[in-house]
């Protein structure tokens, strides 16, 4: 397992952020070890579509999901499969004050070489 360390600030904010919130929690457990479509998740969750939606884009934003993969229905209608980027997530508070993030690396991105979500 690796693990790395986040040193930018702005970017350690943005993971406070989401792991501050309920569902953006729910999201990313349970795409922990299984990669799940949106409807995946608002059907298993109860997460609203709209906030669905919301979170999922803050947490692609924070690094800590990632697109899987994409797949095609019978009727050819594509849609995304989201996976966890991290099994687990350590934050530290140190004196003076600074915030140490670590993560142990679950999975790396995959269509992230081949897709751009912006």
């Amino acid at each position: 397992m690796l693990y790395s360390t986040v040193k930018n600030e702005e970017e350690r904010q943005s993971i406070l952020n989401a792991l501050a919130d309920e569902q953006s929690r729910l999201i990313l457990q349970a795409t922990r070890y299984k990669a799940k479509s949106a409807s995946d998740l608002m059907r298993e969750d109860g997460i609203p579509k709209t906030s669905l939606y919301r979170k999922m884009t803050e947490l692609l934003k924070a690094g800590l999901i990632l697109v899987d993969r994409f797949e095609i229905t019978p009727d050819g209608k594509k849609f995304e499969l989201f996976i966890s980027k991290y099994e687990n997530i350590e934050i530290q508070f140190g004196d003076p004050m600074q915030i140490k993030v670590t993560f142990s690396r679950l999975f790396t991105a995959k269509a992230s070489r081949f897709f751009s979500l912006d």
